[in-house]
């Protein structure tokens, strides 16, 4: 929401020569760098000499960010959407506004208890992966495919998506694979020094090589051990998150206060929530009312997983814990743009407040490259891959994705066919492709050796069902010549009784 200081500012442009699209230096680091501005807005202040560049007033002017034209025209359309938003729920008194709010965030999907929580899904893929790989493939093909319209979107059918996924495990590391799928990354991190070797290994190509695509993790977890939060401290953010953050306005001022630009008591007061309302110099990609939906569909997951855990376990790291994964062909700079809250993810970054305000330093966000990209055809997979099988999403309460990933990967267009050449053979030197083609291999051999035993069973039931049948069917054809040798009997004695009656009576 707007304050009303913003109301009616008055803005100006340069001149009409210097009018091509630039991109602000606050966004240079946006999740793709292609994106295109929008042009200046026409309402010129008339008394403002041709050349003279716009003053950003003094309360909007903060570390990094630089104000420009383009952030006008979003002021504009900020405007719009608010005046939309009093039309459709009036003008609301403090009060009011979070009386919304609250009701907002409690609207929930009769389906949501249905959902696996994260810990499910995580037991339901270890269990699989066990099984085979091609059960593992599977499970990921038919969750994706029953959520995330990945056909419609991509064109895929189950046979390319699944030639996809084989690529995508055969050429990441096996330990990030499996710290993935187990939801324990940072702590393996913290204990595992081959494990911690293969990450720094990947992170070290790509501050070597900054134009890759790649996807990169965040992390939410204990900044001395890289263990998950404890359940009870999980619980309490979400708490904090549904509750606290929206209600309580003094509260909420201190959480978003915590990092530039500053928030106004009055503001808050009124409603306006930093990581959920629509400031003036934001680009916010949600409405408010959406945002609130997706906080509480967050918090509600989250509060569900804890619930399922017994309380005696909850000063206990929570199995699975909470991420965020992201594709970027510049990944060193996408995960600052994320630490410093630029063009970042709203749910990560609040969580992130609202832990500093109640912990401290006691949890923190680490962010990781965890994936070289090596072609083309893999870049959307890649980071619906990662997100699904590291419980990325909000639903299940596993993590802060909200829309589904795998759209935004305009930029892997940047990259000719010699480059993704030379990515690929990165990959195949120096990545574990080998090991995982032979790891691959061993499962599938056990796959069709269980297969082969099966077989083998089914065939031994096969025959003694048809010797059964055999003797059945002998059985009944002796009972058959049985009874009708008797029924032949009974007929010839018949016509000896009826001839030995005829002829009594001829006597």
């Amino acid at each position: 929401m707007l304050s009303d200081a913003t109301r009616g500012r008055t803005r100006r442009t340069t001149d009409a020569t210097n009018k091509q699209q630039q991109k602000p230096v606050g966004r240079g680091l946006s999740e793709e760098d292609d994106e295109q501005q929008t042009q200046p807005p026409d309402d010129q202040d008339d008394e403002a000499p041709a050349d003279e560049e716009f003053e950003a007033p003094a309360d909007e002017k903060f570390d990094g960010f630089a104000w420009t034209e383009s952030h006008s025209q979003m002021l504009k359309d900020a405007e719009k959407e608010e005046s939309r938003q009093r039309d459709t729920f009036g003008d609301k008194t403090p009060e009011e506004e979070l009386a919304w709010m609250m009701n907002v965030i409690g609207l929930r999907d009769p389906l949501e208890d249905k959902i696996p929580t994260c810990k499910q899904s995580i037991d339901e893929y270890i269990s699989r992966l066990q099984h085979s790989p091609e059960a593992f493939v599977a499970h990921f093909i038919h969750e994706e495919s029953s959520e995330s319209k990945i056909y419609k979107t991509f064109g895929y059918d189950q046979t390319s998506l699944g030639n996809h996924v084989f690529s995508i495990i055969m050429t990441m590391d096996r330990q990030i694979h499996r710290a993935l799928i187990e939801g324990n990354f940072m702590h393996k991190h913290f204990s595992d020094p081959a494990f911690k070797k293969a990450v720094e290994k990947i992170e070290a190509r790509s501050w070597q090589v900054v134009d890759q695509p790649r996807i990169y993790g965040n992390f939410f977890a204990n900044s001395e051990t890289g263990d998950s939060p404890t359940v009870q401290d999980l619980h309490d953010l979400a708490i904090d998150a549904q509750t606290r953050y929206l209600s309580d306005a003094k509260f909420a001022n201190k959480v978003d206060n915590l990092m530039k630009p500053a928030i106004d008591m009055e503001s808050s007061v009124r409603g306006v929530r930093k990581f959920l309302g629509r400031l003036s110099r934001d680009s916010c990609d949600l409405p408010m009312f959406d945002r609130v939906a997706n906080l509480g569909t967050l918090c509600r997951a989250i509060l569900r997983r804890c619930e399922e855990i017994p309380r005696d376990q909850w000063d206990k790291p929570i199995p699975g814990g909470l991420s965020e994964f992201g594709y970027s062909a510049k990944a060193i700079l996408r995960m600052v743009s994320h630490a410093i809250q630029t063009g970042s993810n709203y749910l990560m970054n609040l969580f992130e407040a609202l832990s500093k305000v109640r912990f401290g330093e006691k949890y923190m966000f680490f962010r990781k490259t965890i994936y070289h990209i090596p072609a083309l055809e893999l870049v959307p997979i890649a980071e619906i891959y990662c997100t699904r099988i590291g419980q990325g999403y909000i639903k299940n309460g596993g993590g802060f994705s909200h829309a589904w990933a795998g759209v935004s990967t305009n930029s892997k267009g940047d990259f000719d066919e010699s480059q993704w050449e030379q990515f690929w053979e990165y990959s195949r030197r120096h990545s574990t492709v080998q090991e995982s083609v032979e790891d691959y291999r061993k499962g599938m051999q056990g796959f069709v050796d269980r297969n082969s035993q099966a077989a083998r069973r089914l065939d031994q039931q096969v025959a003694l069902e048809e010797k059964r049948l055999h003797d059945e069917q002998a059985k009944t054809a002796a009972l058959m010549e049985e009874a009708r040798s008797a029924y032949e009997d009974s007929l010839e004695a018949m016509r000896v009784r009826d001839a030995d009656a005829e002829e009594a009576d001829a006597m």
